[in-house]
């Protein structure tokens, strides 16, 4: 378990700004894990290293580079004007409209001719249809005298 919580804890540990509870125990155990020892000692000689080198700075035009790159790369986004979003809206809820009436169109036919066709070659009785799946046999149906008053 120290030496996962050494390798998670690594860079506070070589800046010592561990609490110092925590910092006695991984010394501790530095002091015993050979394997902790040499990543430590690698590890704190690449670090410290690195305050060797001076920091790059940025250009004076840095700033306004990328500004511009953000400004053009907005610039190539195609995005839909709202005036288009906006006659989307009732186009959508006429062409629903347009089809729940086309299908109770279709479905009044069917109800009109008394049958319902499954394919080609077979017709089926709607009222029979209907009674076989959803309604009782002994009582006179909805469909029956909706089929009984158009004849």
């Amino acid at each position: 378990m120290s030496c996962l919580l050494l390798k998670h804890h690594l860079i506070d540990f070589i800046e010592h700004k561990l609490p110092q509870e925590k910092q006695l125990k991984l010394q501790d155990h530095l002091a015993n894990c050979r394997s902790c020892q040499e990543l430590c000692h690698r590890f704190s000689g690449v670090y410290n290293s690195l305050d060797e080198y001076p920091l790059p700075e940025p250009s004076a035009y840095f700033y306004s580079k990328i500004v511009t790159k953000l400004e053009d790369q907005s610039a190539n986004e195609y995005v839909l004007p709202v005036k288009f979003l906006r006659l989307l809206k009732p186009v959508a809820a006429g062409l629903f409209l347009v089809t729940g009436i086309t299908v109770s169109l279709l479905f009044r036919e069917v109800v009109n001719s008394g049958s319902l066709v499954a394919s080609p070659n077979t017709t089926i009785d709607a009222s029979a249809w209907a009674n076989e799946f959803y309604l009782d046999n002994n009582e006179e149906t909805m469909v029956d005298l909706l089929l009984n008053n158009e004849n």
